[in-house]
């Protein structure tokens, strides 16, 4: 299946481009895809799934069409 795949710069997915096209294995959910991109679970808690602009949980299983853009909250001060 494919899915569109968008991230803020500071992610550094050196292996998909932002806005680009991703072919996964169906079946698979949030948390399994940035565990494919090392992303670990202690950072994977502070990202929220944004999925066809609703927001979803870790465990969502992504379907083929699906635009995923994954937001990360950050604060200053």
């Amino acid at each position: 299946m494919k899915i569109i795949l968008e991230f803020p710069g500071f992610l550094q997915l050196t292996t998909v481009e932002s806005g680009g096209t991703m072919e996964l294995e169906a079946g698979k959910t949030v948390a399994q895809l940035l565990d494919a991109f090392s992303i670990s679970s202690d950072h994977q808690r502070y990202i929220i799934p944004i999925v066809n602009q609703e927001e979803k949980r870790l465990d969502y299983e992504l379907q083929n069409g699906d635009h995923l853009f994954l937001y990360v909250p950050v604060g200053g001060g």
